[in-house]
């Protein structure tokens, strides 16, 4: 089973669930969880490969990561949630409104990866995964953390996001951008629509200096008519 916290709310009734970012982990949401306990009950998880659950022995499937977090929510008689997805935990997001709408309240989702801004951008992913098993490990992991943050006043977080990088293994990592670019796929052939048409309210944040995702969470919210969309101007986010 995934690694999971729960933080306890005396009277409330109300669920939080967060899901981090590829090579984060639940911590990074400690201060948002230092505040919203005072009206949630609150969830973390560490999905597969990542923080507590580096250990994850199961085939890395959505539908099985789906299913495990659905476990952890029947073993504690947990019957619907608020969703907060990160990028990567935004993705999961959407695939556990897909395979249980029923389970979900509402959702918030922040620099979701549902695919790449521009076509440069789509054929350099595929071709960093193709040959990804060639690049020595320490190489991998750098160009991994330029491509994904650019910007040099970003080098606390590119610090931070390399340093959890490297506790992964090599190959789990790779299995991830594997997982992304079949999402990708999923997103515009049918996940997409589903979503529009999804009467559970969404939430899209996206940083307008995040060149990665910025253009397709835009396009993509327009037309759907249960979403909103805040864009923070001085903001960026991660995988």
């Amino acid at each position: 089973m995934l690694s999971y916290k729960i933080y306890k709310h005396n009277s409330s009734s109300k669920y939080l669930l967060f899901l981090h970012c590829i090579c984060g982990n639940s911590n990074i949401f400690t201060s948002n969880i230092n505040y919203l306990k005072k009206y949630f009950n609150i969830i973390t998880i560490d999905l597969p490969h990542h923080g507590n659950s580096m250990n994850y022995s199961d085939t890395l499937d959505i539908k099985n990561i789906v299913n495990n977090i659905i476990l952890i929510l029947d073993n504690n008689d947990i019957d619907k949630i608020y969703l907060c997805g990160l990028s990567l935990g935004g993705c999961i997001s959407e695939y556990i409104s897909f395979f249980y709408p029923n389970r979900v309240e509402k959702m918030i989702l922040i620099g979701v990866a549902n695919g790449l801004s521009n076509t440069i951008l789509e054929y350099g992913f595929k071709l960093f995964t193709k040959i990804s098993y060639l690049i020595p490990r320490s190489l991998y992991l750098r160009i991994f953390n330029y491509l994904v943050i650019p910007q040099k006043n970003n080098n606390n977080i590119r610090k931070q996001f390399y340093n959890n990088a490297k506790r992964m293994n090599k190959v789990a990592l790779i299995n991830w951008l594997k997982y992304l670019s079949t999402h990708f796929f999923n997103y515009n052939t049918y996940l997409c629509e589903y979503l529009n048409n999804l009467n559970i309210p969404k939430l899209y944040i996206i940083g307008k200096k995040d060149y990665i995702f910025y253009k397709k969470v835009k396009r993509s919210t327009i037309t759907n008519q249960y979403s909103s969309l805040i864009i923070l101007e001085k903001s960026r986010s991660s995988l």
